[in-house]
């Protein structure tokens, strides 16, 4: 299953719904959960055996601060009104029947990768910046990544701009020969790799006589100032933080590509 989501807000509507799942059942009760494919959506059903609701709370479970009737859980009321929020910003949609005595169950939907410019509304409406497609432009990135959720979400983006070719390796040391061994035109590096970290493959190709010149972006969750002006310093040509951000990611793209090619 592919869609179109943030992985860090997509965990958190997960582990949300699940804990309230888990939280509002009855001993010896059951979780269950499924998907399916309807049109150009994903529907996830988080299906739980509990306590349930009546039909007049269905909007009032996603009013933050509120909380269901007759239950003595504790919590703060507002893990529902913050999972619609996020389904809202990735482009989806959540609602939710139950039954009091018998269960509940909660359905989003989240977009497939079909159509990137409509469905990517996270903050305001992305615009994308205008591209080039003469053949002198046809930039071909290396993205060196091991999270399969993060190559996913860069190689949709980079489907909707004709003038970049992606390439992609899952670790430094293959990273490091694919930039020997192709023509690349800037590498987006991810810090935290499973073999060696970002530093050393940056330090490497600075090193080398034929990669020293290649345009490095780095990619990173740590989103602290010091972090980040550390990175710079060591010579990085700029640096995206994760989530990626889709309008912050292409901006950055083409202002360095512009800068060092």
């Amino acid at each position: 299953m592919i869609v179109l989501a943030d992985p860090i807000r997509l965990k958190q509507i997960l582990l949300n719904l699940l804990d309230n799942a888990i939280k509002y059942n009855q001993e010896n009760g059951k979780v269950m959960v499924f998907c399916r494919l309807q049109e150009n959506k994903q529907y996830i059903h988080i299906v739980d055996t509990g306590v349930g609701f009546s039909v007049e709370e269905y909007t009032k479970v996603f009013v933050p601060f509120y909380r269901i009737e007759s239950t003595k859980e504790e919590g703060t009321g507002i893990g529902l009104s913050l999972v619609k929020q996020l389904v809202h910003l990735m482009g989806g949609e959540i609602n939710v029947t139950s039954n009091k005595g018998t269960g509940s169950e909660f359905c989003f939907s989240l977009p497939l990768p079909n159509d990137l410019k409509t469905v990517i509304q996270w903050g305001e409406q992305t615009k994308f910046p205008p591209t080039n497609n003469r053949k002198e432009d046809n930039y071909r990135l290396l993205y060196i990544e091991d999270n399969e959720s993060n190559l996913h979400l860069v190689s949709n983006i980079i489907k909707s701009q004709p003038s970049y070719t992606l390439l992609s390796a899952c670790t430094g040391k293959e990273g490091i020969e694919i930039v020997a061994n192709e023509k690349i035109d800037l590498v987006l590096l991810d810090i935290n790799l499973p073999d060696i970290n970002g530093y050393e493959v940056f330090e490497i190709l600075k090193a080398g006589k034929e990669t020293k010149d290649i345009a490095v972006i780095a990619v990173s969750a740590n989103a602290m100032p010091k972090d980040i002006q550390y990175t710079l310093d060591k010579g990085f040509n700029n640096y995206l933080t994760k989530p990626i951000h889709v309008q912050e990611f292409l901006t950055i793209l083409s202002e360095t590509l512009k800068q060092y090619n």
